[in-house]
C-alpha cells in the first residue's frame, strides 16, 4: 500500500511541475529497458552517463517524494537509498532487472529497486 501512495505522490509532483498541459506530460521521455541495456553496454561514455543520470534522477525523485509524504504524515525519517553502498550497485541491479524484464522501463525498475531497498531497511531495523 505504501508504494502506491508514494507513486501517487510522484505523479502528483510531476503534474504540478508540468507547464499545465497534458502534452507536456506525454512528451516526457521514458527510458525503456532496451535503451538502458544499449546505453550501458555502449562504448560511448556519453550514452553510459545518460543511463546513469537517468537512474540517479529517478531514484532521487522517488526518495524525495517519499520523504515529502512521510513529512506531511508525520512518519519517522526513512532513507532506503542508504542501503546502497555505491551507485554502481543500482546500475548493476537495473542491468539485471532490464535483462529479466526487457519490455519494462527504467522508472518501473527504479520503483521496484526502491521497494527492495525499503524492505531491506525495515528488516535491518527489525520492523
Amino acid at each position: 500500500m505504501r508504494w502506491f501512495m508514494w507513486k501517487t505522490w510522484l505523479v502528483g509532483l510531476i503534474l504540478l511541475s508540468a507547464t499545465g498541459s497534458a502534452a507536456a506530460i506525454e512528451e516526457m521521455p521514458i527510458m525503456n529497458c532496451a535503451d538502458w541495456i544499449n546505453y550501458r553496454t555502449s562504448s560511448d561514455q556519453g550514452l553510459q552517463a545518460i543511463a546513469a543520470f537517468y537512474l540517479a534522477g529517478a531514484m532521487n525523485g522517488i526518495a524525495l517524494t517519499q520523504a515529502a509524504y512521510d513529512n506531511i504524515n508525520k512518519l519517522p525519517k526513512f532513507e532506503p537509498l542508504s542501503e546502497l553502498g555505491a551507485p554502481a550497485q543500482a546500475y548493476y541491479w537495473m542491468d539485471n532487472y532490464c535483462r529479466q524484464h526487457p519490455l519494462s522501463d527504467v522508472m518501473t525498475g527504479a520503483i521496484n529497486l526502491y521497494t527492495v531497498l525499503e524492505k531491506r531497511l525495515h528488516q535491518d531495523q527489525g520492523h
